[in-house]
């Protein structure tokens, strides 16, 4: 009787106080191993040295009035039966870890953590294994030695209106954890957030801004995904994914950051979807050493340094983007970069808008390119390149200039001058003291020439070849053979497009249909270069200046005739779209 009557008195029994002077305990660790299940404890005003950790295998709930604070860390790790339908619920709470472990160390069971301030501790939050699953609400994780917030092994959870700051990484993803944030900000960390090994994560409407390493670091196959979120005013990148990561960046902000906005390398192959990337004091995005991706849909603006950047066998896949009010190029590639651009706008950047040099590879397909302060297009250096039904447009300067004996291949291109004028038109703007080559339709032998017949594809000034070409995206390096087949009249055609040996391009196939008689390009393996490797980056190029004579076609031939033969060769362009 007496013991039914103990064990009644014990269950209505479920408020405990912690206070320095007059509660029922004077540490949080002793409520907590002497509440029963389900109990309340209120921890009033005061800093309560914690002589040993606590630890919490049952459901309660704990609060804390305003001043209360916990020296000391907390261990949650509940049943896996009890954990599956009951939880830990800590409200209003500090909690002050100085020492290196884990000031909140979740293993199993779920947990509430709502207006909390966790500091210090080897990590603010760490949540291990696929047992524990804690939900945080408007929380403050700060000044962790190695992170705000961990998630390992598998482990789960989510973070709403989090602020994570002031630690050395803001948070970390791995060994397939599969967290999920909302409208958290990570500020003034090192790394913003670092997912790694496989680990997934979603956030949504985040900010990752003031770090001082990349804002968000994705490695070794891991694949976040983030929405509407703001990665900006980092000292570093604001997306860096290299070592095969990968991530998924949906209509996010990337702004204001001291290295390229987005970067990838060394394997890595992020899709970036409907971002901004603007106003960053160095590239907007820079693929290199062998970094992919895929960046749709994009508006890339007003970045000091290169649009897009694609050197040392970077390989990004470009498409229906917008690359505008840049201080350097719009999209910059060289050093062996590749990439496919498809359907973009490149316009109003200070150097040339598209600039390709030192065996740089890349095939813009349906894009409109304009002048800026600069040419639209720049080929120099064994810089080469594809362009395909493009829209070249010249305001102050030409659209297109080709230097250094570089061979560019074009086809169904159109140029003019912004208002529409013919070809025939800019060709007669040409000074007339200058021409004195007998041949208009060999190329100027100097350091520059406008792109002729013969740049085309074909020799010997018959009639401009009619052809189709077909690119297909794949794995294997190719290359088009360069000798392409035989076009009317017997003038020879060739591919023009002569991938760089050791190029490592995704094209597959470029075949040339020139005639009813027809040579595929026939694949090879790559070969060593001919011509020295670059072996260091290199800055963003440069107009030269240059005290040549101007740039222009030249003939030796009386002014009728001189006309005569500047009206055949744009008849000759303009037959062939361009």
């Amino acid at each position: 009787m007496g013991s039914c009557g103990s064990h009644t008195r014990a269950r209505k029994n479920l408020k405990f106080v912690v206070s320095p002077s007059g509660g029922d305990y004077r540490t949080l660790a002793d409520a907590v191993a002497n509440s029963p299940a389900g109990a309340r404890i209120t921890v009033k005003p005061g800093t309560y040295d914690e002589k040993r950790d606590v630890h919490i295998d049952k459901p309660l709930n704990i609060t804390g009035t305003d001043g209360a604070t916990i020296n000391g860390n907390i261990v949650i790790n509940l049943s896996s039966d009890v954990g599956k339908t009951e939880r830990v619920v800590i409200e209003t709470l500090a909690l002050t870890c100085s020492r290196s472990i884990p000031a909140v160390h979740i293993t199993s069971g779920q947990a509430m953590l709502v207006s909390c301030t966790i500091s210090g501790g080897k990590d603010g939050l760490a949540v291990q294994g696929r047992n524990g699953f804690p939900v945080l609400h408007a929380c403050s994780i700060v000044s962790a030695e190695r992170a705000s917030v961990v998630f390992s092994d598998h482990a789960q959870g989510q973070l709403h209106h989090c602020i994570l700051s002031g630690s050395a990484t803001g948070i970390i993803i791995e060994s397939e954890s599969e967290p999920l944030f909302f409208n958290c900000s990570i500020t003034h960390c090192g790394t913003g957030m670092h997912a790694r090994e496989s680990a997934k994560g979603y956030f949504t409407n985040c900010t990752f801004e003031h770090n001082n390493k990349p804002g968000v670091l994705v490695t070794t196959r891991a694949n976040p995904v983030l929405d509407h979120c703001s990665i900006g005013a980092g000292e570093s990148n604001g997306i860096f994914v290299r070592d095969e990561g990968m991530g998924i960046f949906t209509v996010c902000e990337i702004w204001g950051n001291a290295l390229p906005g987005v970067a990838t390398c060394t394997g890595g192959d992020p899709i970036v979807s409907g971002c901004i990337v603007r106003d960053g004091r160095n590239a907007g995005i820079l693929v290199y050493d062998s970094g992919r991706g895929v960046v749709n849909g994009c508006m890339v603006r007003q970045n000091i340094m290169p649009g897009v950047e694609v050197r040392a066998g970077g390989n990004p896949v470009i498409n229906s983007c917008s690359i505008f009010k840049g201080d350097s190029n719009g999209v910059y590639v060289h050093n062996r970069g590749c990439g496919l651009f498809n359907s973009c706008s490149i316009y109003e950047n200070v150097l040339p808008g598209v600039a390709v040099r030192t065996s740089g590879m890349p095939i813009l397909v349906g894009s409109k390119l304009t002048t800026g302060k600069d040419n639209a297009v720049l080929i120099c250096d064994r810089g080469r390149g594809a362009f395909i039904q493009c829209e070249l447009i010249g305001y102050s300067t030409r659209p297109m200039e080709v230097r250094d004996g570089c061979t560019p291949f074009l086809h169904e291109c159109v140029t003019h001058d912004g208002k529409h004028a013919t070809v025939l038109q800019w060709l007669e703007q040409i000074p007339l003291h200058s021409m004195t080559d007998p041949d208009p339709f060999q190329p100027y032998t100097g350091s520059s020439f406008i792109p002729t017949p013969s740049n085309l594809g074909l020799s010997g000034g018959d009639t401009i070849l009619s052809s189709k070409v077909e690119i297909g995206v794949g794995p294997a390096p190719w290359a088009a053979s360069d000798s392409g087949g035989v076009g009317p009249n017997g003038a020879t055609v060739s591919t023009g497009v002569g991938l760089p040996p050791g190029s490592n391009c995704n094209i597959v196939e470029l075949n040339v249909d020139a005639s009813a008689t027809t040579k595929q390009a026939t694949p090879h393996q790559p070969t060593p270069e001919s011509h020295p490797t670059d072996t260091q980056d290199e800055p963003s190029p440069e107009h030269p200046t240059t005290t040549e004579a101007p740039l222009c076609l030249t003939t030796t031939k009386q002014p009728a005739e001189r006309r005569s033969s500047i009206a055949s060769l744009s008849e000759e362009f303009e037959n062939q779209g361009i």
